[in-house]
């Protein structure tokens, strides 16, 4: 997470993620996009430890979701497509 905290404060508007419909993310964007989930899911209870599958599609949403759990400490367990 500190590496997201560092790069979001060197390069804020610089393109960390682009995906197929040309949604773009920077780097400022995903560390408050991340702080953001981590938040609600801290919320329902997921902290240090916590065991957490999840099943996405490679989206922008999934890196997001990956790294709040990251933030968070959260144990991931992914889940992934065939």
């Amino acid at each position: 997470w500190e590496l997201v905290e560092r790069r979001a404060a060197a390069t804020p508007d610089r393109r960390m993620l682009l995906d197929e419909a040309d949604r773009v993310v920077t780097f400022a964007g995903f560390r408050d996009r991340c702080e953001r989930v981590a938040a609600g899911l801290h919320a329902l209870g997921i902290g240090p430890g916590t065991p957490v599958s999840w099943q996405l599609p490679s989206r922008i949403e999934t890196v997001v979701l990956s790294m709040a759990l990251a933030r968070l400490g959260a144990v991931q367990n992914p889940i992934l497509h065939i």
